[in-house]
């Protein structure tokens, strides 16, 4: 292992992954982990070195150089998709023949090619390959993924360009405006193939020889042929931009025929599958063409249109050979089933929801993370009132009131479209090259996310499990495909090759640039907050810097003023203003900086920020109630809840103000980061952020010379819309789920005490590791604890994980035996029939057993959700192997400890984090009929078993009866529902 010494002198590289991993064995040797890792850190508890990557250092990236860019709006499609069959004669247009004066020259025939039939879509929206400046200028581009109107080119030239240019395709993706209650339809097409660098577009999928005509001056008519249609060679596919990173061992979409299916789970299937441990391909990455599907998350949207993960399909290319690809997933489903163009489907939104953020990603089986990873998601606003037609309450969108409600240039924009303002109508204008347009705006979506890149520019994921594990230089794991060591009477290993648990980049991106700048007026501005990352949580808060006269705004990291240390005099934290989550508006604004989430009453007055002197944390006086750790039952001052601001987990999404108006001319504002890099299961976390890379996010500079908009409410001043959606609505049902973590069945593996790292790998089938000689029964943790090294000495061997994360069910408590009393956990896998199928109509609760570790961000497809409550769960392990076999709620044990949902968090959300050791209540309203999915945001996690179908039944429950799922008006094969679910 090597020391910070060494890791100092030497900027990280590919090889670097084990030193800054959190290895999760299991819950007996986290003590031990934290030891280790506090080693590796130092006694500070402040990381010291940026985790590794690729073979760029994040140190060598300059910080707060590049503008922010603005996603501009993506414009409505002008252009159909033309018949995909090719051009047809149209003999209409052919001149007649005089007899008495042939041609001399026989006219061409005309071609005409249309739509033949191709449905309308609002938006004909393609995903392709370009280039982007994500890093600063003096770098390379980066090939990335993402979305653009089909009609238009990629950029020329490393994307942002400028609108004038006719590219629509940037990452992250154009904005998707669309208004409450208003229907729209996307036809996605997936264009990751080979483009004419002289068109920026795809080749087109088929080449048509003109037909020829000849005059018959005898019977005076023309005889003509028709034209011939071939496949275009130059229109092959592209394979992952993240080449190595695809992991053929999950249950994954599989497109390619040439590894089978396992036949002992996946009997007659050839796709959406895991193949069989023993075929010989299945350590190999995946190198054939890409699967897509969309999901709009947080769209109320039909089953049909949803993004289900099997619904995939793959893109019209020349070699692409139907016996050796299948073209779609095996439940691949089209809203309007008349469409015919290749490669794409199309699905219709009807946006019946009230404003809110709502974004849009891909969502392939078994590989979301590589896909998404790359590039393809952008936001999808909605807004405008919305009246809900069960309880014809209107809710209201106060957008007018917000930052950019009363400014034409309130939201980003198009050339191409005019808006009507007061009656007047508006031009759009371009928000990233036209500096009096950017001026104006005040209102602006934000994606963070971290990548890692290297030198070329290039993304870096990892291709090798190797890469999260914390292991002994001179161990080998086994990974699927390998024997467990060399005995005779080895097993296989069931661990997958190339999936990382998660995966953290060292370097941070918001909007498509790594830690960008923007200059702003003294006034308020919305931002749309959205946590765009794999696994990272983002514990955000502000911090204002006075001008330093004579210092540009390119802050080094030598000029960083310790802001983790607060040492500087005259800092002072700045508060974020929410007043939306996911699916709406808050009933109550709230107040969060770091500590302190305060809900505001209209007309309340805001509490003073304080200046922040030394060391000391910007604590109120007196302190408030509820400060810090709202988590506890009695707030403490001094708990680690202190460093909690505001906290998103992967997919949450925030709708802020920013107040800049009483900081002075030049002041920085610096948003910072102080989660984790690693794992997160909540405040202190084990992995801090990196001062010098993932500690930061970006900067904001007050100008001055920015002439103010105006025109919005102060945030304790705005009347907040009611949302009556669960009001006076009666629950039906409370379901227990789980949230579980599999382990090896063939693996285990000793752990150094001092390094927590893996120092040997045992199999347990060699019977010389046994006491007697002989296996004994047991499960793995069992059999693992019992080995013994060539002295008899205990080795303390574990099972090796994770495996894979998993969902599940409590099932009913145990009437006997340990854990009486007690649910207990039972794993779901994405192949089993379905548990969870509540009826249309219906309000259910759902309470989340996390039996993990990690914090997980749970997302359901389709539902808005109110958090109810959180509570400790009262856990029972099984005495021969620390396994968690029982928990309930701790309120069951006459101490109830239940803490409602934050300020923050009680208006509806469609993601939740679900912390360690805990029940974590939601409530929804059950109203589409369809088959949906609930999951883990982790996107690791998603990829690898934590994602499951649920079905929203029909009143009378067939599909309980029946024990099928299907969707209405959906042609996709039923899914298996366990019948009285």
């Amino acid at each position: 292992m090597k020391t910070k010494h060494d890791e100092l002198s030497s900027p990280p590289s590919l090889n670097d992954g084990a030193e800054a991993r959190c290895a999760r064995i299991d819950a007996a040797t986290v003590s031990t982990l934290s030891v280790a890792i506090a080693m590796l850190l130092g006694s500070s508890g402040a990381s010291a070195i940026p985790i590794p990557g690729g073979s760029l250092n994040p140190i060598r990236i300059p910080k707060y150089v590049s503008d922010l860019p603005i996603p501009p709006e993506m414009p409505d499609s002008t252009v159909q998709p033309e018949n995909p069959s090719g051009c047809v004669t149209d003999m209409t247009q052919l001149p007649a023949i005089d007899p008495n004066n042939p041609p001399a020259d026989i006219p061409a025939a005309p071609y005409t090619c249309g739509t033949n039939g191709v449905p309308n879509a609002h938006y004909n929206i393609a995903q392709r390959q370009f280039q982007q400046q994500i890093l600063p200028s003096n770098f390379r581009p980066t090939t990335v993924w993402s979305y653009g109107r089909a009609e238009d080119p990629i950029p020329n030239g490393p994307a942002p360009q400028p609108l004038s240019s006719g590219s629509s395709f940037n990452y992250p993706a154009f904005t998707i405006e669309n208004t409450a209650g208003e229907v729209h339809s996307v036809r996605w097409i997936n264009e990751l193939v080979k483009l004419d660098p002289n068109t920026g577009k795809p080749y087109p999928a088929q080449i048509v020889t003109p037909g020829s005509c000849t005059a018959d001056l005898t019977n005076l008519v023309w005889n003509c042929t028709q034209p011939s249609v071939m496949k275009n060679a130059d229109r092959k596919f592209l394979p992952h931009v993240l080449k190595g990173s695809v992991d053929q061992s999950l249950h994954w979409a599989k497109p390619n025929q040439d590894i089978a299916c396992d036949p002992a789970h996946f009997a007659g299937a050839t796709v959406d599958c895991t193949p069989a441990l023993n075929d010989p391909l299945i350590k190999e990455a995946y190198t054939g063409p890409i699967p897509m599907v969309v999901h709009v998350h947080g769209a109320h949207v039909n089953a049909i249109s949803d993004g289900y993960s099997e619904a995939w399909w793959l893109p019209d290319a020349s070699d692409i050979d139907p016996l050796t690809y299948a073209l779609r997933g095996s439940k691949y489903d089209q809203f309007d089933k008349t469409n015919a163009v290749p490669g794409s489907a199309f699905y219709q939104y009807e946006n019946n929801q009230p404003a809110s953020i709502v974004w849009y990603h891909d969502h392939a089986l078994g590989m979301t993370h590589n896909n998404v990873y790359a590039g393809p998601a952008g936001f999808w606003l909605l807004r405008g009132n919305y009246t809900d037609p069960v309880s014809k309450a209107t809710i209201t969108d106060i957008s007018a009131q917000l930052p950019g409600g009363q400014s034409p240039f309130g939201r980003p924009t198009h050339p191409s479209k005019t808006y009507t303002v007061n009656g007047v109508a508006q031009p759009g204008c371009d928000p990233n090259f036209d500096t009096a347009c950017r001026e104006q705006i005040r209102d602006i979506p934000l994606a963070i996310q971290d990548r890692s890149f290297n030198t070329d520019g290039s993304l870096f994921y990892p291709t090798s499990r190797a890469f999260f594990d914390i292991v002994d230089p001179n161990v080998m794991i086994p990974f699927i495909g390998d024997p467990v060591s060399g005995v005779t009477n080895s097993s296989m290993s069931d661990i997958a090759p190339i999936w990382n648990p998660e995966f953290f980049g060292n370097s941070m991106v918001v909007n498509g640039k790594t830690w960008p700048i923007m200059q702003v007026a003294p006034e308020r501005y919305r931002f749309r907050i959205l946590n765009g990352t794999d696994a990272r949580f983002l514990n955000l808060a502000l911090f204002a810097y006075p001008p330093q006269p004579g210092k540009p705004h390119s802050v080094t990291n030598l000029e960083l003023f310790n802001f983790a240390q607060r040492q500087t005099g005259g800092v002072q934290e700045i508060p974020f203003f929410q007043v939306g989550s996911e699916q709406g508006y808050l009933p109550k604004v709230a107040m969060i900086s770091t500590g302190y989430a305060l809900s505001l009453n209209k007309g309340q007055a805001i509490p003073a920020v304080t200046v922040l002197p030394g060391n000391t944390r910007n604590r109120p006086n007196p302190v408030p109630a509820g400060w810090c750790n709202p988590r506890a039952a009695v707030p403490n001052p001094m708990d680690p809840g202190c460093e909690q601001a505001l906290l998103l987990g992967p997919a949450e999404r925030a709708d802020v103000v920013i107040d800049f108006s009483a900081l002075p001319d030049g002041t920085y504002v610096r948003m910072t980061n102080k989660a984790a890099d690693g794992p997160f299961g909540g405040f202190p976390p084990l992995i801090p952020t990196d001062d010098g890379s993932t500690a930061q996010v970006m900067v904001f500079q007050v100008n001055h010379a920015i002439p103010v908009v105006g025109g919005d409410t102060p945030p304790n001043q705005l009347t907040m819309p009611t949302d009556p959606q669960l009001t006076g609505k009666k629950v039906i049902k409370t379901r227990q789920v789980s949230l579980n973590e599999s382990t090896s069945d063939n693996v285990c593996v000793v752990v150094n005490a001092l390094t927590a790292a893996i120092s040997i790998v045992l199999d347990p089938n060699d019977l010389e590791l046994y006491p007697d000689g002989i296996k004994p029964f047991g499960d793995i943790h069992t059999l693992c604890n019992m080995m013994i090294d060539a002295d008899g000495n205990p080795l303390f061997g574990v099972p090796y994980l994770p495996r894979a994360a998993e969902l599940g069910t409590m099932l009913a408590p145990a009437k006997v035996g340990p854990a009486a009393g007690y649910y207990r956990p039972s794993s779901q896998k994405w192949m089993d029939a379905i548990r969870q199928a509540p009826k249309t109509g219906s309000v259910e609760t759902w309470e989340i057993y996390n039996n993990t570790i990690d914090a997980h961000p749970i997302h359901l497809h389709l539902v808005r959700f109110q958090v109810v409550d959180r509570e400790p769960a009262q856990q029972i392990l099984d005495p021969f192997n620390g396994t968690i076999i029982g928990a309930r709620p701790l309120s069951l044990a006459g101490r109830k400890q239940n803490r409602p949902a934050l300020p923050n968090e009680i208006g509806f959300k469609d993601t939740v984090i679900s912390y360690p050791g805990e029940i974590t209540r939601v409530k929804a309203f059950f109203d589409t009929q369809g088959l949906y999915v609930w999951h883990c945001h982790i996107v690791e996690h998603e990829d690898n078993e934590m994602m499951v179908s649920y079905c929203i039944d029909a009143t009378t429950g067939q599909a309980s009866k029946s024990g099928q799922c299907t969707s209405p008006g959906g042609s996709a094969p039923a899914v298996p529902v366990v019948p009285g679910s």
